[in-house]
């Protein structure tokens, strides 16, 4: 070999060294800037497809290229760079199947790289597969190679490339492509991870989200259904959807989300039949997942007004504690598109946290009939116990009353019987002393005559006086016997007129100067009333008694010449009750003892004219016993009216 040979030689070998290393730089430049792609665009493929496609076409000297997808059924191109308008439409248009020795089919089959020179002389060609007649007829391409995006031996797609002319690829160009295609499942898997990653931060955000509306909204549902519609239809990306209960015998939709009205209205029935897919929850089924409406058999009224309002895809999760049925929660597809299994999990995950919250509302409402329960036995215990110290009290006021009465009337008796026996005794005195006055002068006999006349007229006065008194005394017998509780019919506009006429004696009985204009407004239609009317009597005596103190002591405090002490009472029939009005223009109540004006002991009198137990006692019966109420209003120096209201109880 002479020197020019070999340095002939030498210099063919360094131009292919060159190659060869300019090659390889090309293709670690490429597959860096491949990576940096796929760092840069975290879970999107789109811009990673897209470089690893342009950097394919290039290296390998490609005309143009697809990367497929395959969801188990069919292919997807779902990334085309170079591909001819005709062909691309014809690629895009639909789903693509698995052909009988396409190159789909034997990727499947496990061949690890799919290589043509001629797809015009192959026999998928010849047998009118229709991707390989498209390719040749619509994009020009005649050199195909293909290699397959594998993941743990799963079928994820595939790498294509396709050359016009007919020339094949070489070994190192099937590596680059081999390459692309690993990286792109990296690609792929990398955005699986961050959308599952992010989708189960969203399912944990959205739980949490509904978990935070049920603490925040105890015992009220309708928030609650609300939140868990809105955030299932987000996440599960349904166009609308329903919230339905179950109470053992009927269905009732409770919650709507994007529901055409008219569909809405028809789910909104309370009487509308049970549908086939609600029987087969009831069944016990797990869930039922339509995959189109409009294909079953038979349509009920509820799957036409489904199709009607546009749905195609349906899903239905039930709502159950203990296996039983509770209701369910519906989402709808307007188009056929059958729901992920991590999509119908996260339903199932609402249901369970909506049938919490459906019990939580459950112990709620138990929790507050028995607290309800609770307050109203304690009400009427209370009520019972202040009856039973009222009614003690009535005795002990009436033993007391009893006795002082029982005092009086023994005097009183000796006082009547003495007064009717002086007058008989004076009678007996004229007729004996006739004769010996009718011997005297005429003026000694005008004045024995008158002195008699005097006398005869005292005794009648005392006769007519205790006989009135002794009319008191039995009224305070009366009032004093101990009440058995009973109630009877009763004239009130009687009881009052009784009341005002004791109250008015027995204030003449400690002063014998006190003086009050009465006046009466009686209803005169005021039909009878079932009360206690010794009771009442006393409730109404202390009022009354009250009225008489509080004029009085106006006038004794300097009111003025032209001040005259009055008080009015006034009923009234209201159909279901009665009033009773005592009114007075005596002191009035100042503000600041309203509040304690019907505390037993509590009193504005002065030590020795009050026991602070008369209003208080007069509470305890009319609201306590009679179930009526006391109110009064009052102005300081110009009057004070408190008003009786009793109920007509049967």
């Amino acid at each position: 070999m002479t020197l020019d040979t070999e340095a002939a030689a030498l210099r063919r070998a360094n131009a292919e060294l060159r190659q060869r290393l300019d090659e390889a730089f090309e293709q670690q430049t490429a597959t860096a800037e491949v990576l940096e792609v796929i760092n840069n665009s975290p879970g999107e493929l789109a811009p990673v497809f897209g470089a690893m496609l342009e950097k394919a076409l290039g290296l390998c000297h490609a005309a143009f290229g697809v990367l497929w997808t395959f969801d188990g059924a069919q292919s997807h191109a779902v990334a085309l760079h170079g591909v001819p308008p005709a062909f691309a439409e014809f690629l895009t248009r639909a789903p693509h199947p698995v052909g009988p020795g396409n190159a789909i089919s034997r990727m499947l089959a496990g061949e690890p790289v799919v290589h043509i020179v001629d797809v015009a002389d192959d026999q998928a060609y010849r047998s009118g597969d229709p991707l390989r007649r498209a390719l040749v007829e619509l994009g020009g391409g005649h050199t195909l190679l293909a290699v397959p995006l594998r993941k743990d031996n799963a079928y994820l797609g595939y790498f294509v490339i396709y050359r016009r002319e007919v020339r094949p690829f070489s070994d190192k160009q099937i590596a680059l492509l081999q390459s692309f295609a690993a990286q792109a499942v990296i690609a792929m898997e990398n955005a699986r991870l961050i959308t599952e990653t992010r989708e189960a931060l969203e399912q944990q955000t959205a739980t949490a989200a509904i978990l935070q509306v049920i603490n925040s909204s105890p015992g009220d549902l309708t928030p609650v259904f609300d939140a868990i519609l809105e955030k299932a239809h987000t996440l599960c990306g349904a166009a609308h959807g329903a919230f339905v209960t179950f109470d053992g015998e009927s269905f009732r939709t409770v919650a709507l989300l994007g529901m055409p009205e008219k569909f809405a209205d028809l789910l909104r029935q309370p009487s509308r039949p049970i549908a086939a897919a609600e029987r087969r929850l009831l069944q016990g089924e797990r869930h039922v997942h339509v995959l189109d409406v409009a294909a079953q058999e038979p349509l009920s009224i509820t799957h036409r007004g489904a199709i009607d309002a546009g749905v195609r895809t349906l899903l239905m999760v039930p709502l159950r504690k203990d296996d039983t049925l509770l209701g369910y929660i519906t989402a709808h597809r307007i188009e056929v598109r059958p729901f992920a299994d991590n999509q119908i999990a996260l339903l199932e995950n609402f249901a369970a946290q909506a049938v919490i919250a459906i019990e939580n509302a459950r112990l709620l409402t138990e929790i507050r009939t028995a607290r309800d329960a609770a307050e109203a036995a304690y009400r009427d215990l209370k009520t019972a116990q202040a009856s039973l110290i009222q009614a003690e009290k009535m005795a002990s006021l009436g033993q007391l009353t009893a006795g002082i009465a029982h005092e009086i009337k023994n005097p009183l008796n000796f006082v009547n019987n003495f007064a009717d026996l002086s007058v008989e005794l004076l009678d007996e005195l004229k007729e004996t002393a006739a004769p010996a006055i009718a011997a005297l002068d005429e003026t000694r006999r005008a004045a024995i005559d008158e002195t008699i006349t005097l006398l005869t007229g005292n005794l009648d006065k005392i006769a007519e006086h205790g006989r009135r008194a002794d009319s008191i005394v039995k009224g305070m017998l009366d009032h004093s016997r101990g009440t058995t509780g009973e109630r009877r019919e009763v004239d009130l506009n009687a009881l009052v007129e009784e009341a005002l006429n004791l109250a008015y004696h027995g204030a003449r009985g400690r002063d014998q100067s006190f003086n009050i204009t009465l006046e009466r407004d009686y209803d005169p239609g005021l039909a009878p009333i079932r009360l206690v009317p010794q009771d009442i009597s006393r409730a109404l005596i202390n009022l009354i008694g009250n009225g008489f103190y509080a004029a009085a002591r106006r006038q004794r405090d300097g009111a003025g010449p032209d001040f005259r002490p009055t008080l009015r009472v006034t009923t009234r029939d209201l159909g279901d009750a009665v009033t009773v009005r005592v009114r007075d223009n005596g002191v009035g109540i100042a503000a600041e003892i309203r509040d304690k004006l019907f505390q037993p002991f509590f009193t504005t009198k002065p030590t020795g004219e009050g026991t602070g137990l008369g209003l208080s006692i007069s509470y305890e019966i009319v609201v306590q016993q009679h179930g009526g109420t006391i109110e009064f209003d009052s102005r300081v120096g110009e009057f004070t009216e408190f008003a009786v209201r009793l109920p007509r109880i049967g």
